[in-house]
């Protein structure tokens, strides 16, 4: 079961979005960030890089999508 009140707490607590992904092909590497502000660099040694990128965008969308997701949840009162 997902704990609602526990994501709305750590929502709360972390770099403001929107989150977005940027691919740097130069560095072999996606980075996910909230403005200019890196937040979390995928390197994933060996993978393509298109998966690289599709990671770091799900990473981004995900947490641009969770204050709408809660709040879907909490009005219809759904247990996850």
């Amino acid at each position: 079961m997902v704990d609602v009140k526990k994501l709305r707490e750590l929502l709360a607590k972390a770099t403001p979005g929107p989150w977005q992904a940027v691919n740097d092909s130069q560095h072999h590497r996606a980075v996910v960030r909230a403005g200019m502000a890196p937040i979390a660099e995928m390197w994933m040694v060996g993978q393509p890089e298109a998966e690289r990128h599709a990671t770091a965008a799900l990473i981004a969308e995900a947490i641009n999508a969770l204050p709408e997701l809660l709040a879907i949840a909490e009005a219809r009162e759904v247990e996850w």
